[in-house]
Protein backbone atom coordinates (compact mmCIF):
# COMPACT_ATOMS: atom_id res chain seq x y z
CA UNK A 1 0.00 0.00 0.00
CA UNK A 2 0.93 3.47 0.92
CA UNK A 3 3.45 2.59 4.13
CA UNK A 4 5.97 5.09 4.89
CA UNK A 5 9.70 4.48 3.86
CA UNK A 6 12.67 4.84 6.78
CA UNK A 7 14.19 7.80 4.43
CA UNK A 8 11.09 9.57 4.90
CA UNK A 9 10.61 8.86 8.50
CA UNK A 10 14.73 9.89 8.98
CA UNK A 11 13.54 13.15 6.87
CA UNK A 12 11.03 13.97 9.64
CA UNK A 13 11.06 12.08 12.62
CA UNK A 14 7.35 14.11 13.63
CA UNK A 15 5.75 11.14 10.78
CA UNK A 16 7.23 8.25 13.78
CA UNK A 17 5.36 10.02 16.62
CA UNK A 18 2.27 10.75 14.98
CA UNK A 19 1.72 7.30 13.13
CA UNK A 20 2.04 5.77 16.47
CA UNK A 21 -0.06 8.20 18.30
CA UNK A 22 -3.16 8.99 15.93
CA UNK A 23 -4.92 5.49 16.17
CA UNK A 24 -4.97 5.62 19.94
CA UNK A 25 -5.96 9.53 20.27
CA UNK A 26 -8.92 8.66 17.67
CA UNK A 27 -9.88 5.03 19.95
CA UNK A 28 -9.93 7.79 22.46
CA UNK A 29 -12.21 10.50 21.09
CA UNK A 30 -14.75 7.60 19.52
CA UNK A 31 -15.16 6.55 23.32
CA UNK A 32 -15.61 10.38 24.04
CA UNK A 33 -18.46 10.37 21.82
CA UNK A 34 -20.10 7.37 23.50
CA UNK A 35 -19.77 8.08 26.62
CA UNK A 36 -20.39 12.16 26.13
CA UNK A 37 -23.17 12.48 23.20
CA UNK A 38 -24.18 15.77 23.04
CA UNK A 39 -27.23 15.49 20.38
CA UNK A 40 -30.04 16.82 21.75
CA UNK A 41 -32.13 15.06 19.46
CA UNK A 42 -31.49 12.10 20.90
CA UNK A 43 -30.78 12.89 24.71
CA UNK A 44 -28.00 10.71 26.35
CA UNK A 45 -27.75 8.36 23.09
CA UNK A 46 -24.46 8.15 21.67
CA UNK A 47 -22.72 5.89 19.39
CA UNK A 48 -22.82 2.50 21.48
CA UNK A 49 -26.20 3.03 23.07
CA UNK A 50 -27.08 5.49 26.26
CA UNK A 51 -25.19 7.07 28.78
CA UNK A 52 -25.40 8.41 32.80
CA UNK A 53 -28.49 10.21 33.15
CA UNK A 54 -26.66 12.65 35.65
CA UNK A 55 -24.53 13.63 32.74
CA UNK A 56 -27.66 15.42 30.99
CA UNK A 57 -26.91 19.04 32.65
CA UNK A 58 -23.41 18.93 31.05
CA UNK A 59 -23.28 17.37 27.98
CA UNK A 60 -26.97 19.07 26.27
CA UNK A 61 -26.11 22.75 27.32
CA UNK A 62 -22.86 24.82 25.92
CA UNK A 63 -20.54 26.26 27.99
CA UNK A 64 -20.39 30.37 27.26
CA UNK A 65 -16.67 29.60 26.10
CA UNK A 66 -17.65 27.26 22.95
CA UNK A 67 -20.68 29.42 22.40
CA UNK A 68 -18.40 32.52 22.17
CA UNK A 69 -15.74 30.94 19.99
CA UNK A 70 -18.05 29.44 17.39
CA UNK A 71 -20.99 32.22 16.80
CA UNK A 72 -18.76 34.50 15.01
CA UNK A 73 -20.15 33.74 11.71
CA UNK A 74 -23.55 34.43 12.61
CA UNK A 75 -25.47 37.38 11.79
CA UNK A 76 -26.49 38.90 15.19
CA UNK A 77 -27.07 37.79 18.21
CA UNK A 78 -29.62 37.76 20.72
CA UNK A 79 -29.34 39.09 24.02
CA UNK A 80 -32.12 37.02 25.85
CA UNK A 81 -30.08 33.71 25.30
CA UNK A 82 -26.75 35.54 25.58
CA UNK A 83 -23.70 33.00 26.49
CA UNK A 84 -23.43 34.29 29.63
CA UNK A 85 -27.57 33.82 30.97
CA UNK A 86 -28.12 30.92 28.92
CA UNK A 87 -27.94 27.08 30.30
CA UNK A 88 -28.33 28.24 33.86
CA UNK A 89 -27.86 25.11 36.49
CA UNK A 90 -31.04 22.65 37.57
CA UNK A 91 -31.98 23.38 41.02
CA UNK A 92 -30.02 21.54 43.76
CA UNK A 93 -26.87 22.13 41.18
CA UNK A 94 -23.75 24.27 41.88
CA UNK A 95 -23.54 26.53 39.37
CA UNK A 96 -19.60 27.08 39.52
CA UNK A 97 -19.48 23.22 39.54
CA UNK A 98 -21.21 22.55 36.61
CA UNK A 99 -19.59 25.75 34.89
CA UNK A 100 -16.13 23.93 35.21
CA UNK A 101 -17.73 20.63 34.43
CA UNK A 102 -18.63 21.90 30.90
CA UNK A 103 -15.92 23.70 30.52
CA UNK A 104 -13.83 20.84 30.98
CA UNK A 105 -15.59 18.56 28.16
CA UNK A 106 -15.12 21.35 26.08
CA UNK A 107 -11.59 21.43 26.28
CA UNK A 108 -11.55 18.13 26.00
CA UNK A 109 -13.31 17.90 22.91
CA UNK A 110 -11.79 20.91 21.46
CA UNK A 111 -8.28 19.30 22.12
CA UNK A 112 -8.89 16.04 20.94
CA UNK A 113 -10.34 17.45 17.02
CA UNK A 114 -7.64 19.78 17.20
CA UNK A 115 -4.85 16.80 18.24
CA UNK A 116 -6.72 14.93 15.42
CA UNK A 117 -6.76 18.19 12.99
CA UNK A 118 -2.70 18.77 13.55
CA UNK A 119 -1.47 15.24 13.13
CA UNK A 120 -3.32 14.98 9.75
CA UNK A 121 -1.33 18.30 8.75
CA UNK A 122 2.06 15.63 9.33
CA UNK A 123 1.54 14.14 6.22
CA UNK A 124 4.68 11.94 6.30
CA UNK A 125 3.51 9.93 9.16
CA UNK A 126 -0.61 10.66 8.89
CA UNK A 127 -1.57 10.39 5.15
CA UNK A 128 0.40 6.65 5.53
CA UNK A 129 -0.72 5.32 8.60
CA UNK A 130 -2.17 2.21 8.03
CA UNK A 131 -6.01 1.81 8.16
CA UNK A 132 -6.23 5.56 8.04
CA UNK A 133 -9.19 5.61 6.50
CA UNK A 134 -11.22 3.39 8.73
CA UNK A 135 -10.03 5.13 11.68
CA UNK A 136 -11.66 8.28 10.63
CA UNK A 137 -15.25 6.60 9.99
CA UNK A 138 -15.01 4.90 13.59
CA UNK A 139 -13.86 7.13 15.44
CA UNK A 140 -15.45 10.58 13.47
CA UNK A 141 -17.44 9.89 10.66
CA UNK A 142 -19.94 7.32 12.22
CA UNK A 143 -20.34 9.75 15.38
CA UNK A 144 -21.38 12.85 13.57
CA UNK A 145 -25.26 11.52 14.14
CA UNK A 146 -24.47 11.31 17.89
CA UNK A 147 -22.91 15.49 18.46
CA UNK A 148 -24.74 18.90 18.54
CA UNK A 149 -24.09 21.08 15.76
CA UNK A 150 -21.88 23.36 17.50
CA UNK A 151 -19.35 20.56 17.79
CA UNK A 152 -19.74 19.34 14.05
CA UNK A 153 -18.81 22.61 13.56
CA UNK A 154 -15.84 22.53 16.18
CA UNK A 155 -14.90 19.03 13.74
CA UNK A 156 -15.27 21.05 10.89
CA UNK A 157 -12.94 23.56 11.78
CA UNK A 158 -10.43 21.47 13.00
CA UNK A 159 -10.18 18.62 10.93
CA UNK A 160 -12.07 18.42 7.50
CA UNK A 161 -11.76 21.74 6.27
CA UNK A 162 -7.70 21.79 7.11
CA UNK A 163 -7.28 17.94 5.46
CA UNK A 164 -9.27 19.42 2.33
CA UNK A 165 -7.96 22.47 2.03
CA UNK A 166 -5.15 22.80 -0.52
CA UNK A 167 -1.98 22.71 1.38
CA UNK A 168 -4.09 19.80 3.17
CA UNK A 169 -2.20 16.97 1.08
CA UNK A 170 0.12 19.39 -0.81
CA UNK A 171 3.22 16.51 -0.31
CA UNK A 172 1.15 13.61 -0.81
CA UNK A 173 1.42 11.68 -4.02
CA UNK A 174 -1.42 12.19 -6.49
CA UNK A 175 -2.28 8.51 -6.08
CA UNK A 176 -2.46 8.87 -2.45
CA UNK A 177 -4.19 11.61 -1.96
CA UNK A 178 -7.09 10.51 -4.37
CA UNK A 179 -7.29 7.11 -2.92
CA UNK A 180 -7.97 9.44 0.87
CA UNK A 181 -10.38 11.49 -1.10
CA UNK A 182 -12.54 8.69 -2.54
CA UNK A 183 -12.16 6.54 0.43
CA UNK A 184 -13.19 9.77 3.36
CA UNK A 185 -15.25 12.42 1.25
CA UNK A 186 -18.34 10.34 0.37
CA UNK A 187 -19.82 8.48 3.88
CA UNK A 188 -18.58 12.09 5.48
CA UNK A 189 -20.55 14.51 3.28
CA UNK A 190 -23.56 11.90 3.29
CA UNK A 191 -23.04 11.49 7.49
CA UNK A 192 -23.13 15.41 7.17
CA UNK A 193 -25.87 15.84 5.31
CA UNK A 194 -28.07 13.32 7.17
CA UNK A 195 -27.00 15.15 10.78
CA UNK A 196 -28.19 18.52 9.33
CA UNK A 197 -31.35 17.72 7.34
CA UNK A 198 -33.07 16.08 10.71
CA UNK A 199 -31.94 19.06 12.80
CA UNK A 200 -33.59 21.27 10.11
CA UNK A 201 -36.78 18.89 9.51
CA UNK A 202 -36.83 18.77 13.53
CA UNK A 203 -36.69 22.36 13.99
CA UNK A 204 -39.48 23.13 11.35
CA UNK A 205 -41.92 21.74 14.49
CA UNK A 206 -44.61 23.67 15.57
CA UNK A 207 -42.88 23.21 19.05
CA UNK A 208 -39.32 23.65 17.33
CA UNK A 209 -38.04 20.97 18.73
CA UNK A 210 -39.19 18.05 20.50
CA UNK A 211 -36.32 17.05 22.13
CA UNK A 212 -35.89 20.26 23.48
CA UNK A 213 -39.09 20.63 25.50
CA UNK A 214 -39.65 24.11 26.98
CA UNK A 215 -35.87 24.82 27.16
CA UNK A 216 -35.73 27.86 25.20
CA UNK A 217 -32.12 27.81 25.75
CA UNK A 218 -31.39 24.57 24.15
CA UNK A 219 -33.62 25.28 21.64
CA UNK A 220 -31.70 28.32 20.40
CA UNK A 221 -28.34 26.79 20.37
CA UNK A 222 -29.87 24.07 18.28
CA UNK A 223 -31.58 27.02 16.08
CA UNK A 224 -27.63 28.76 15.87
CA UNK A 225 -25.61 25.81 15.82
CA UNK A 226 -27.53 24.44 12.49
CA UNK A 227 -27.57 27.89 10.63
CA UNK A 228 -23.83 27.70 11.25
CA UNK A 229 -22.98 24.88 10.37
CA UNK A 230 -25.13 24.55 7.24
CA UNK A 231 -23.13 27.50 6.45
CA UNK A 232 -19.74 26.14 7.40
CA UNK A 233 -20.55 22.92 5.24
CA UNK A 234 -21.25 24.27 2.17
CA UNK A 235 -18.33 27.01 1.99
CA UNK A 236 -16.60 23.36 2.65
CA UNK A 237 -18.35 21.90 -0.88
CA UNK A 238 -17.63 25.05 -2.54
CA UNK A 239 -13.93 24.96 -1.44
CA UNK A 240 -13.84 20.98 -3.00
CA UNK A 241 -15.03 22.15 -6.44
CA UNK A 242 -13.01 25.76 -6.98
CA UNK A 243 -9.86 24.77 -5.76
CA UNK A 244 -7.88 23.12 -8.26
CA UNK A 245 -7.50 22.63 -12.14
CA UNK A 246 -5.94 21.00 -15.20
CA UNK A 247 -2.32 22.31 -16.62
CA UNK A 248 -3.23 22.35 -20.32
CA UNK A 249 -5.89 23.47 -22.50
CA UNK A 250 -8.75 21.53 -24.24
CA UNK A 251 -7.65 19.29 -26.35
CA UNK A 252 -8.32 19.68 -30.21
CA UNK A 253 -8.59 23.33 -29.90
CA UNK A 254 -5.23 26.03 -30.52
CA UNK A 255 -5.20 28.34 -27.66
CA UNK A 256 -6.55 31.92 -28.80
CA UNK A 257 -7.22 35.23 -26.96
CA UNK A 258 -10.13 34.08 -24.33
CA UNK A 259 -13.77 35.44 -23.77
CA UNK A 260 -15.63 34.85 -20.67
CA UNK A 261 -18.96 33.55 -20.27
CA UNK A 262 -19.99 34.49 -17.29
CA UNK A 263 -22.72 36.63 -15.57
CA UNK A 264 -21.73 40.45 -15.50
CA UNK A 265 -21.12 43.02 -12.76
CA UNK A 266 -18.42 44.86 -11.38
CA UNK A 267 -14.90 43.62 -11.30
CA UNK A 268 -13.12 42.64 -8.25
CA UNK A 269 -9.27 43.31 -8.03
CA UNK A 270 -7.29 39.69 -7.38
CA UNK A 271 -5.62 41.36 -4.55
CA UNK A 272 -9.36 42.06 -3.26
CA UNK A 273 -10.42 38.33 -3.88
CA UNK A 274 -7.25 36.62 -1.97
CA UNK A 275 -8.94 39.09 0.94
CA UNK A 276 -11.78 36.92 1.01
CA UNK A 277 -12.66 33.45 2.55
CA UNK A 278 -10.48 31.11 1.27
CA UNK A 279 -13.58 28.70 0.80
CA UNK A 280 -16.88 30.48 0.21
CA UNK A 281 -15.13 33.78 -2.53
CA UNK A 282 -16.73 32.41 -4.92
CA UNK A 283 -19.96 31.42 -3.80
CA UNK A 284 -20.61 35.13 -1.99
CA UNK A 285 -19.31 37.15 -4.94
CA UNK A 286 -20.76 35.36 -7.85
CA UNK A 287 -20.55 38.65 -9.76
CA UNK A 288 -16.85 38.51 -9.69
CA UNK A 289 -14.81 38.69 -12.96
CA UNK A 290 -11.40 37.53 -13.49
CA UNK A 291 -8.74 38.14 -15.95
CA UNK A 292 -8.37 35.23 -18.17
CA UNK A 293 -5.35 33.88 -18.44
CA UNK A 294 -5.98 30.47 -19.77
CA UNK A 295 -5.91 27.54 -17.46
CA UNK A 296 -3.30 26.99 -14.21
CA UNK A 297 -2.71 24.55 -12.28
CA UNK A 298 -4.31 23.77 -8.87
CA UNK A 299 -3.51 22.01 -5.52
CA UNK A 300 -7.30 21.89 -4.22
CA UNK A 301 -8.96 18.82 -4.96
CA UNK A 302 -11.68 19.87 -8.01
CA UNK A 303 -9.90 17.66 -10.45
CA UNK A 304 -10.28 14.97 -8.38
CA UNK A 305 -13.73 15.63 -7.14
CA UNK A 306 -14.61 15.97 -11.47
CA UNK A 307 -12.82 12.53 -12.37
CA UNK A 308 -14.59 10.45 -9.54
CA UNK A 309 -18.44 9.74 -10.13
CA UNK A 310 -18.84 8.90 -6.22
CA UNK A 311 -17.56 12.20 -5.15
CA UNK A 312 -19.03 14.34 -7.60
CA UNK A 313 -22.58 12.71 -6.77
CA UNK A 314 -21.51 13.09 -3.13
CA UNK A 315 -20.98 16.65 -3.64
CA UNK A 316 -23.68 17.43 -6.32
CA UNK A 317 -26.78 15.41 -3.91
CA UNK A 318 -25.25 17.83 -1.09
CA UNK A 319 -25.76 21.09 -2.44
CA UNK A 320 -29.28 20.11 -3.91
CA UNK A 321 -29.97 19.10 -0.36
CA UNK A 322 -28.58 22.37 1.16
CA UNK A 323 -30.50 24.59 -1.42
CA UNK A 324 -33.44 23.39 0.26
CA UNK A 325 -32.89 24.53 3.96
CA UNK A 326 -34.17 27.70 4.90
CA UNK A 327 -31.06 30.07 5.52
CA UNK A 328 -30.70 32.78 2.55
CA UNK A 329 -26.15 32.39 2.85
CA UNK A 330 -26.39 28.55 2.55
CA UNK A 331 -29.05 28.46 -0.03
CA UNK A 332 -27.12 31.13 -2.08
CA UNK A 333 -24.06 29.19 -1.88
CA UNK A 334 -25.11 26.37 -2.39
CA UNK A 335 -26.29 27.31 -5.80
CA UNK A 336 -22.97 29.03 -6.41
CA UNK A 337 -21.30 25.13 -6.14
CA UNK A 338 -23.98 23.90 -8.67
CA UNK A 339 -22.68 26.78 -10.66
CA UNK A 340 -19.47 26.20 -10.59
CA UNK A 341 -19.49 21.82 -11.36
CA UNK A 342 -22.17 23.34 -14.27
CA UNK A 343 -18.60 25.14 -15.31
CA UNK A 344 -15.66 22.63 -14.70
CA UNK A 345 -17.96 19.87 -16.47
CA UNK A 346 -18.13 22.91 -19.56
CA UNK A 347 -14.68 23.21 -19.35
CA UNK A 348 -13.24 19.76 -18.96
CA UNK A 349 -12.83 20.48 -15.26
CA UNK A 350 -9.79 23.41 -16.60
CA UNK A 351 -12.00 25.76 -14.05
CA UNK A 352 -14.96 26.76 -12.18
CA UNK A 353 -15.58 30.64 -12.69
CA UNK A 354 -15.84 31.34 -16.65
CA UNK A 355 -16.25 29.11 -19.81
CA UNK A 356 -13.41 29.90 -22.21
CA UNK A 357 -14.29 30.66 -26.30
CA UNK A 358 -11.52 27.67 -26.48
CA UNK A 359 -13.56 25.83 -24.36
CA UNK A 360 -16.78 26.32 -25.62
CA UNK A 361 -14.72 25.58 -29.42
CA UNK A 362 -13.83 22.16 -28.32
CA UNK A 363 -14.44 19.24 -30.79
CA UNK A 364 -15.27 17.66 -26.47
CA UNK A 365 -17.40 20.35 -25.55
CA UNK A 366 -20.62 18.36 -26.60
CA UNK A 367 -19.11 15.62 -24.29
CA UNK A 368 -18.44 18.01 -21.82
CA UNK A 369 -21.89 19.49 -21.81
CA UNK A 370 -23.67 16.27 -21.34
CA UNK A 371 -24.37 16.29 -17.80
CA UNK A 372 -24.87 19.80 -17.19
CA UNK A 373 -28.81 19.43 -17.59
CA UNK A 374 -28.97 17.03 -15.13
CA UNK A 375 -26.99 17.37 -12.69
CA UNK A 376 -27.04 21.10 -12.29
CA UNK A 377 -30.11 22.83 -13.99
CA UNK A 378 -33.05 20.35 -13.32
CA UNK A 379 -32.25 20.75 -9.90
CA UNK A 380 -32.07 24.48 -10.33
CA UNK A 381 -35.38 24.23 -11.77
CA UNK A 382 -37.30 22.24 -9.57
CA UNK A 383 -35.54 24.88 -6.98
CA UNK A 384 -37.16 27.22 -8.73
CA UNK A 385 -40.59 25.62 -8.97
CA UNK A 386 -40.68 24.71 -5.01
CA UNK A 387 -38.47 26.92 -2.96
CA UNK A 388 -37.76 26.01 0.88
CA UNK A 389 -40.93 27.28 2.57
CA UNK A 390 -40.09 30.22 5.51
CA UNK A 391 -39.75 28.89 8.98
CA UNK A 392 -42.79 28.79 10.70
CA UNK A 393 -43.86 32.41 12.41
CA UNK A 394 -43.01 32.54 16.34
CA UNK A 395 -40.45 29.76 16.18
CA UNK A 396 -36.59 30.18 17.07
CA UNK A 397 -35.91 29.74 13.44
CA UNK A 398 -38.11 32.46 12.32
CA UNK A 399 -36.53 34.77 14.81
CA UNK A 400 -33.56 34.26 13.62
CA UNK A 401 -33.76 33.77 9.82
CA UNK A 402 -37.01 35.07 9.39
CA UNK A 403 -37.24 38.36 7.74
CA UNK A 404 -34.01 37.58 5.98
CA UNK A 405 -35.54 34.43 4.56
CA UNK A 406 -38.63 37.02 3.39
CA UNK A 407 -35.81 39.69 2.28
CA UNK A 408 -34.38 36.98 -0.17
CA UNK A 409 -37.34 36.02 -1.31
CA UNK A 410 -38.84 38.96 -2.13
CA UNK A 411 -38.70 41.46 -5.60
CA UNK A 412 -37.20 44.90 -4.18
CA UNK A 413 -38.60 48.36 -5.19
CA UNK A 414 -35.46 50.71 -6.31
CA UNK A 415 -36.38 54.29 -7.19
CA UNK A 416 -39.76 53.27 -8.22
CA UNK A 417 -38.84 50.18 -10.42
CA UNK A 418 -38.94 46.44 -8.98
CA UNK A 419 -35.48 44.57 -9.16
CA UNK A 420 -34.98 40.89 -9.27
CA UNK A 421 -35.28 39.02 -5.75
CA UNK A 422 -31.97 38.26 -3.98
CA UNK A 423 -33.21 34.60 -4.81
CA UNK A 424 -33.77 35.32 -8.44
CA UNK A 425 -30.60 37.03 -9.06
CA UNK A 426 -28.66 34.01 -7.34
CA UNK A 427 -30.20 32.02 -10.17
CA UNK A 428 -29.81 34.04 -12.33
CA UNK A 429 -25.65 34.08 -11.85
CA UNK A 430 -26.29 30.60 -11.51
CA UNK A 431 -27.48 30.34 -14.91
CA UNK A 432 -25.67 32.72 -17.37
CA UNK A 433 -22.52 30.43 -18.05
CA UNK A 434 -24.87 27.46 -18.33
CA UNK A 435 -27.59 29.64 -21.18
CA UNK A 436 -24.55 31.49 -22.55
CA UNK A 437 -22.22 28.11 -22.83
CA UNK A 438 -24.46 25.76 -24.26
CA UNK A 439 -25.15 28.65 -26.64
CA UNK A 440 -21.91 28.96 -27.91
CA UNK A 441 -21.55 25.69 -27.96
CA UNK A 442 -24.41 24.67 -30.16
CA UNK A 443 -22.97 27.84 -32.75
CA UNK A 444 -19.44 25.71 -33.04
CA UNK A 445 -21.58 22.43 -33.75
CA UNK A 446 -23.66 24.33 -36.21
CA UNK A 447 -20.57 25.52 -37.75
CA UNK A 448 -18.94 22.26 -37.89
CA UNK A 449 -22.22 20.66 -39.73
CA UNK A 450 -22.21 23.68 -42.47
CA UNK A 451 -25.59 25.18 -40.87
CA UNK A 452 -27.11 28.00 -39.87
CA UNK A 453 -27.30 28.29 -36.08
CA UNK A 454 -30.80 28.20 -36.03
CA UNK A 455 -32.41 27.39 -32.65
CA UNK A 456 -35.38 25.67 -34.19
CA UNK A 457 -34.34 24.23 -36.88
CA UNK A 458 -31.41 22.40 -35.65
CA UNK A 459 -31.49 22.44 -31.97
CA UNK A 460 -32.00 18.61 -32.84
CA UNK A 461 -27.69 18.59 -33.55
CA UNK A 462 -27.19 19.57 -29.89
CA UNK A 463 -29.04 17.21 -27.62
CA UNK A 464 -27.79 18.98 -24.16
CA UNK A 465 -29.14 21.92 -25.37
CA UNK A 466 -32.40 20.35 -26.07
CA UNK A 467 -32.66 18.91 -23.45
CA UNK A 468 -32.15 22.27 -21.50
CA UNK A 469 -34.69 24.09 -23.27
CA UNK A 470 -37.33 21.48 -22.03
CA UNK A 471 -36.16 21.59 -18.62
CA UNK A 472 -36.55 26.09 -18.58
CA UNK A 473 -39.78 25.89 -20.23
CA UNK A 474 -41.12 23.84 -16.87
CA UNK A 475 -40.65 27.23 -15.46
CA UNK A 476 -43.68 29.12 -14.20
CA UNK A 477 -45.29 31.31 -16.88
CA UNK A 478 -42.76 29.66 -19.22
CA UNK A 479 -43.09 27.89 -23.16
CA UNK A 480 -40.71 26.43 -25.42
CA UNK A 481 -41.20 29.35 -27.18
CA UNK A 482 -39.93 32.33 -24.64
CA UNK A 483 -36.80 30.03 -24.08
CA UNK A 484 -35.99 29.77 -27.75
CA UNK A 485 -36.46 33.35 -27.95
CA UNK A 486 -33.89 33.68 -25.00
CA UNK A 487 -31.59 31.32 -26.66
CA UNK A 488 -32.37 33.67 -30.08
CA UNK A 489 -30.69 36.42 -28.46
CA UNK A 490 -27.75 34.56 -26.87
CA UNK A 491 -26.66 33.44 -30.57
CA UNK A 492 -26.70 36.71 -31.80
CA UNK A 493 -23.33 37.79 -32.72
CA UNK A 494 -24.42 41.77 -32.62
CA UNK A 495 -25.91 41.94 -29.67
CA UNK A 496 -23.59 43.50 -26.59
CA UNK A 497 -22.61 41.10 -23.81
CA UNK A 498 -24.68 42.92 -21.43
CA UNK A 499 -27.65 42.68 -22.88
CA UNK A 500 -27.45 38.89 -23.61
CA UNK A 501 -26.88 38.99 -19.64
CA UNK A 502 -30.10 41.26 -19.13
CA UNK A 503 -31.96 38.75 -21.19
CA UNK A 504 -30.83 36.13 -18.91
CA UNK A 505 -31.86 37.85 -15.94
CA UNK A 506 -35.29 38.74 -17.22
CA UNK A 507 -36.04 35.44 -18.03
CA UNK A 508 -35.64 34.47 -14.79
CA UNK A 509 -37.17 37.52 -13.26
CA UNK A 510 -40.21 36.61 -14.97
CA UNK A 511 -40.30 32.88 -14.16
CA UNK A 512 -38.92 32.99 -10.54
CA UNK A 513 -39.99 36.02 -8.58
CA UNK A 514 -43.65 36.84 -7.63
CA UNK A 515 -45.41 39.28 -9.67
CA UNK A 516 -44.85 42.45 -7.18
CA UNK A 517 -48.29 44.13 -7.72
CA UNK A 518 -50.49 41.43 -6.47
Amino acid sequence: GFGVSALLQARNPAGTVVAALLPKVITVLRSFHCAFPSDVTRPLMGPSGPTVEGLKPYILALHKTEMLALTSSLDKKDDTHSADTAFPAPPGVNPNQLAAGRLLLYNIRHHLYRCVGSALQVQDGALTAQNLTDMLKHGLIDCVQWVHPYHIEMQMREIWIPLFSPPGMSHAADQLKEHLAVAILPPLIAALVQALERYWQWLQLPDGHPAAGQDSALLWAMCTGTVMVSRTFVDFLTGLVVKGGVSKPPVNQPQKEATEVTMGGSGTSKKDRRTKNRFAALADDDMAEEEDSGPTQGTGFAVIVMNNPKILEAVQGAAVAAARWQDPKTIKNAIAVLRSIAVRFMTGSETHHNIRDACSASLEAPRWCEPVPRACLQPLVALCQNPPQPPLTGGALATMIGKPFDDFFTPVKVQGRWTLSPFAETVSTALQPMIRGLAKVFTHVCKRGQVTADVVQHVTRFAVLMEACQLLSALKSTTQGHVYELIVTQLDPGLDDKLKRLAIRTFVGKAVDPDPEL
